[in-house]
């Protein structure tokens, strides 16, 4: 909650301008990215949000993919889907507050396989980081509506407009999302119960390596500065925000390719004869 400057006595207390915390880079650690989260939760966090911005950081499916990595002191406080999503959201005990409804997470996913590397292959290996915003369906009475923020989705999207071979290229698919996030979504519909109505991606700017971190986080500071989120509230708004419908659980249909039809003859060919001499 937001905290107040002493001031002399007999006047009022002057509020604290929140400060924007410093963008995060490619050199930034998991305590850094901590630390950028805790500024927004702690600096501009009211009692009127309908946001919860947790501080949680998803990074593994389970507990055993983090085993895995236990030789790295910072994988010890990434969070598993089950931690992460057990979270329990709790209206604020001020007089006049409201119950978030929408929660927001940032997720890391490595993107390499760590199966057969050195410890010391990853002290270089990139990391991906993307946001997550789950909410109530404001197009259905029941169910969620969740956007991912990936800042790869332009490219991605120009890629397939490039190749050209899908029947609808309104849209994007499985196979266009990271195995994290498919298996993200995957365990929210399965073991948290949810009844998923529509699946959004975008995010845009991502052009060399790292730049990911520096997106991501202005994208939760953008959700987070109003009381209210800046997600868009039907598909039309959507889509003029540059968020793509994701049809999670399938792959796209290619073109149907043109038959070509080679009509054969049994004639004889008209072959002109000499006349006998």
């Amino acid at each position: 909650m937001h905290t107040s400057y002493q001031t002399p006595a007999g006047l009022p207390p002057s509020p604290i301008i929140p400060q924007a915390p410093e963008d995060l880079t490619a050199e930034s650690t998991v305590l850094d990215v901590k630390t950028h989260h805790r500024k927004i939760i702690l600096g501009w966090g009211t009692i009127k949000d309908i946001w919860h911005f947790s501080e949680h950081i998803i990074t593994f499916a389970t507990a055993i993919q983090r085993t895995n990595w236990q030789h790295f002191y910072d994988t010890k406080i990434l969070s598993t889907f089950h931690e992460a999503l057990l979270e329990q959201i709790v209206k604020p005990s001020e007089k006049g507050s409201i119950t978030p409804y929408i929660i927001i997470y940032t997720c890391i996913t490595w993107t390499e396989s760590w199966v057969g590397k050195p410890t010391e292959h990853w002290k270089n290996s990139p990391w991906h980081v993307w946001g997550i915003a789950i909410r109530p369906s404001t197009e259905f009475q029941t169910g969620k509506d969740i956007f991912i923020y990936d800042c790869n989705t332009e490219i991605i999207y120009g890629n397939i407009l490039k190749e050209d071979n899908r029947l609808d290229t309104t849209k994007l698919y499985k196979l266009d999302l990271l195995s994290m996030q498919f298996n993200l979504l995957n365990f929210l519909q399965k073991k948290k119960r949810y009844n998923i109505r529509l699946v959004y991606m975008g995010g845009q700017g991502n052009q060399d390596g790292g730049i990911c971190f520096k997106l991501t986080g202005h994208w939760i500071r953008k959700m987070t500065s109003t009381t209210t989120t800046d997600l868009p509230l039907t598909p039309t708004e959507a889509a003029e925000q540059g968020w793509k419908k994701v049809a999670w659980q399938r792959n796209p249909q290619p073109k149907t390719q043109t038959k070509v039809t080679v009509q054969l003859t049994t004639a004889a060919p008209n072959i002109r004869r000499s006349p006998r001499n």
